[in-house]
């Protein structure tokens, strides 16, 4: 017998399993994620259906049909109950044969489930780094046992259900997420307060998803700050050795922005502009380019995030030094020093990926210039980071007027630069297609910076 495959999808998106947007020649998802797609065209399949002797052994008769009371299954009630008052419960042959196949099978399901939600939300973020990263997000989860007890996979599931919940405004799927929430919560809690967990890559990555699930679903504005404070403890822990390669640095650039974007709100230095973590940066980018997996467009990014770090902390520093009843003139000449450093660093960064922009659509197609970064990305990389920049300039060229008015005499209390937060920058709304999203993605690769937008 011949059979064909129903869906209408390509034939990389019917393998995953995964929503094909059936563009034609190409699938569109293939081209964002660097691959050659298969096309459409179905494969022809062919089933025998005709008994093997061994197929005909397995019979109602020869096969197990009846699980005993000691199995879970109760039998009828009183002691002396004969076999009529008994349930008999008949299982599959897959149960006989296989009793954790069904669980299995829903893990592996979920697995390629968060992995769409990945590919659709976060396309920027994924797909700028998925390819220059010795394990990428969607790896390290398919490398999770298929267990449901499974802390990271149940936080994946949990940012799953949330997701779906909104996008079909499904009042009943946004409160099993809620519940959801709680047990994941509940879970890593019992990671943390273990020792032989507490600095695990799953105990990491499980923060982070929900910490994620708490941006698009908070319970209070600006809920996610709380989570966020605990993130940046684990990170802290951990220390920065544990993230300069593998799964703990996909699990730093999966956050970092939002970290930027927390000390920035919260009016205090990020952990990340210390010396030490300072220095992951400069030691992954030698790392990427001995691979060959470096790129100029890549270097320019990391560069400027090298750079954007610092911003919160210098933040923090005018407030203070303008909050001061005295004010030492060495220390403030420092910190104009200092801002102006930082300004002419970013503005030479800043001149260069407008140099890479003004070549338009051709940049995409430049290996040279972009490397592994898939070319439907390249463009969302490089604008929004450039935006992160501007942003960046900005808020320092008004520090350095805050400190410059104090000197002549007219700064007045409460004129420093206050940060002021747009929820609408990581709130659950996106755009599919040519934008390809909006929301937590674009605070992501806009280095944090997004979060100061009016």
């Amino acid at each position: 017998m011949v059979g064909v495959p129903h869906s209408k999808g390509c034939q990389y998106c019917v393998r995953r399993r995964i929503k094909c947007d059936e563009r034609r020649p190409l699938c569109k998802r293939c081209e964002i994620r660097g691959l050659q797609c298969p096309g459409y065209e179905k494969p022809t399949k062919f089933f025998h259906f005709s008994m093997t002797q061994s197929d005909r052994q397995i019979t109602p008769q020869s096969r197990p049909s009846k699980i005993s009371p000691k199995d879970g299954i109760q039998s009828g009630s009183g002691s002396g109950s004969s076999s009529n008052n008994s349930k008999k419960v008949v299982a599959s042959i897959d149960e006989c044969l296989a009793p954790t196949l069904v669980q299995r099978s829903i893990c592996i399901q979920q697995k390629e489930l968060f992995c769409d939600f990945v590919d659709v939300t976060f396309p920027g973020l994924y797909y700028s780094w998925s390819n220059r990263m010795e394990v990428n997000f969607m790896d390290f989860m398919r490398q999770q046992s298929d267990t449901p007890t499974n802390a990271l996979m149940w936080a994946a599931s949990t940012l799953c259900t949330v997701n779906r919940g909104q996008r079909d405004k499904d009042s009943q799927q946004m409160d099993l997420g809620r519940a959801m929430y709680i047990r994941g919560i509940q879970a890593l809690i019992q990671l943390i307060q273990n020792p032989r967990t507490v600095k695990s890559d799953q105990t990491l990555g499980t923060a982070v998803l929900l910490g994620i699930c708490e941006m698009i679903d908070g319970s209070f504005e600006q809920s996610w700050l709380a989570h966020s404070s605990g993130i940046a403890a684990l990170f802290q822990h951990r220390g920065p050795d544990a993230h300069r390669d593998g799964v703990g640095r996909t699990l730093l650039i999966s956050f970092r922005a939002f970290l930027v974007a927390d000390a920035l709100l919260r009016g205090e230095p990020c952990f990340l502009a210390e010396p030490a973590w300072r220095s992951v940066i400069i030691q992954s980018m030698k790392q990427e380019n001995e691979r060959g997996k470096g790129s100029e467009l890549g270097d320019l990014v990391e560069y400027a995030f090298h750079e954007i770090i610092l911003c919160p902390g210098l933040v923090a520093r005018v407030r203070d030094m303008l909050a001061g009843s005295t004010i030492d003139i060495i220390q403030m000449r420092l910190l104009v020093g200092v801002l102006s450093t930082v300004i002419s660093n970013l503005c030479k960064l800043q001149n260069e990926l407008c140099i890479l922009l003004s070549q338009g659509i051709a940049l995409g197609n430049r290996p040279d210039l972009v490397g592994p970064i898939p070319g439907p990305v390249v463009h969302l990389l490089a604008n929004f980071s450039l935006q992160g920049i501007d942003m960046a300039i900005d808020l320092l060229n008004r520090l350095l007027s805050s400190l410059g008015a104090y000197q002549k005499g007219i700064i007045m209390e409460g004129d420093y630069p206050q940060q002021k937060f747009n929820q609408t920058c990581i709130a659950s709304d996106r755009i599919i297609g040519e934008k390809l999203v909006e929301g937590p993605d674009r605070l992501a690769l806009s280095m944090g910076m997004l979060v100061l937008q009016e």
